[in-house]
């Protein structure tokens, strides 16, 4: 291999068929990668892949995501899903129909899509707590976003297509920002809601791949 030294580059150039197909190779599996100097002791060189930039770019998910795929991931995806005994249209049907004091209210709010769901609950007033499933939950609490949290993950666990389109995004991080945050879960706590899941899953999946 032939080494050459230009100003702020440094070029390889084959000299064996054989260092040309190898190198051929690395190039393509590290096409727009960037590399940092690892050390510079030594009479030698050793260059640190820091991996593809593009991989690090933040992926904002929301209904009005350009790609479907991304669009399944979020609470107004059509993803019906069963909790605790009751069937809910969506991830943001289960969460507007937190709302509801009366039963027959929380599953008509329950079977309507996402968007149907959150302008129907703005009939009901806000309060400061709610009951579900026998307990009193304060609003904006751990134990609210934790039903959040349980929301998600029956919705992934029960519609496989967006759990692939979840598992799908690693390792790109995941953000939830909108023009007005929500004041009950944050942006920023529905994305690590949905990171924390994703971390599982893939997990599970390594798992299962290495008993294979």
């Amino acid at each position: 291999m032939k080494v050459i030294f230009r100003n702020e580059m440094l070029i390889l150039v084959p000299v064996e068929p054989e260092e040309s197909s190898a190198l051929t190779r690395w190039k393509a599996d590290h096409r727009g990668h960037s590399f940092i100097l690892a050390t510079d002791q030594g009479s030698g060189l050793m260059l640190r892949d820091l991996g593809d930039p593009r991989l690090n770019q933040p992926i904002n998910v929301t209904s009005r995501h350009p790609s479907k795929r991304i669009q399944l991931i979020g609470n107004f995806a059509d993803t019906p899903f069963e909790l605790d005994g009751q069937r809910y249209c969506s991830v943001e049907s289960f969460w507007q129909s937190l709302k509801c004091r009366c039963e027959s209210d929380r599953q008509r709010i329950a079977a309507l899509p996402g968007p149907g769901a959150k302008l129907a609950a703005r009939e009901f007033p806000n309060t400061e707590s709610f009951q579900y499933c026998g307990a009193e939950i304060l609003v904006g609490s751990f134990a609210h976003w934790d039903l959040m949290q349980r929301a998600c993950r029956a919705k992934f666990e029960q519609n496989p297509r967006a759990l692939a389109a979840l598992v799908s995004t690693f390792p790109h991080p995941l953000v939830h920002r909108l023009k007005g945050d929500s004041r009950t879960i944050p942006g920023d706590v529905m994305a690590r809601i949905w990171l924390g899941l994703r971390h599982q899953y893939c997990r599970a999946q390594l798992a299962a791949q290495a008993v294979q």
